[in-house]
């Protein structure tokens, strides 16, 4: 009988479980969530969106984004000309200050979502998921779709050469590419606006991770992910709706 034993496989690494996020992902959170490592995720979060500033600020014309967004605003209608400059001139110091924290933004973001689904999926749904791996779930997802999104942004942004458009519409992926916004009504323009592809895919790792955090099919989470959303983007599109 051989007094050796064989060497157990060693564990994927981090760039080898990044990648089944894309191909299998309940594999991939299978072996993330013993040791979550929620920081290094957090942290290419916030490397992309910095990467991302960097590029838009050194292409952005601050005045003539900071014109388009007030004039885009509906507050624009009720403002003399006077006044519209007087706006953008005080909002002009801030510009680089708001760009900049970006990456804290994000942060702040992502610790939300994964308390706010903590509570959701430990005291409503009668879960056992830690902070830990609630983090995650979170920050993994985001970084995954980040390392498609972002790049995609760039492109697009560099491509039409729309430096000076608001970044947040540049990249539509979802019915209200197909709309014009100044023809569509504000509910109905918001409400589509958040139906978006990279967000849906986000969503759905994120219900992923969560099912295989308390060893449930991805059924099972799905609802609790994705009711947050769905009420957050009505309430989202009542208010454009309104104003």
């Amino acid at each position: 009988m051989s007094d050796t034993t064989a060497a157990a496989p060693d564990a994927p690494s981090l760039a080898g479980i990044l990648g089944q996020l894309f191909t299998a992902p309940r594999e991939a959170f299978a072996s993330l969530l013993p040791r979550p490592r929620w920081w290094i995720a957090l942290a290419g979060v916030m490397a992309l969106n910095l990467g991302f500033t960097a590029v838009w600020m050194s292409k952005v014309d601050p005045r003539e984004f900071m014109t388009e967004q007030i004039e885009a605003s509906p507050r624009a209608a009720n403002l003399a000309p006077e006044q519209k400059a007087q706006v953008i001139e005080q909002q002009l110091s801030l510009f680089p200050v708001f760009a900049w924290m970006g990456p804290v933004f994000v942060a702040i973001l992502v610790f939300f979502v994964a308390a706010l689904y903590l509570f959701l999926f430990r005291f409503v749904r009668g879960g056992d998921v830690t902070f830990g791996g609630s983090m995650g779930v979170v920050a993994w997802s985001f970084l995954a779709v980040g390392l498609i999104s972002v790049p995609l942004l760039l492109g697009t942004i560099a491509l039409k050469d729309e430096w000076n458009a608001d970044p947040r519409t540049a990249l539509l992926a979802g019915p209200a590419a197909f709309l014009d916004k100044a023809d569509t009504p504000a509910f109905l323009y918001s409400l589509l606006e958040s139906i978006d592809l990279f967000t849906l895919w986000t969503l759905w790792l994120m219900a992923v991770g969560y099912a295989v955090a308390h060893r449930k099919p991805t059924g099972w989470a799905v609802a609790t992910v994705f009711v947050p959303w769905a009420v957050y983007v009505l309430g989202k599109a009542a208010l454009a709706g309104v104003f």
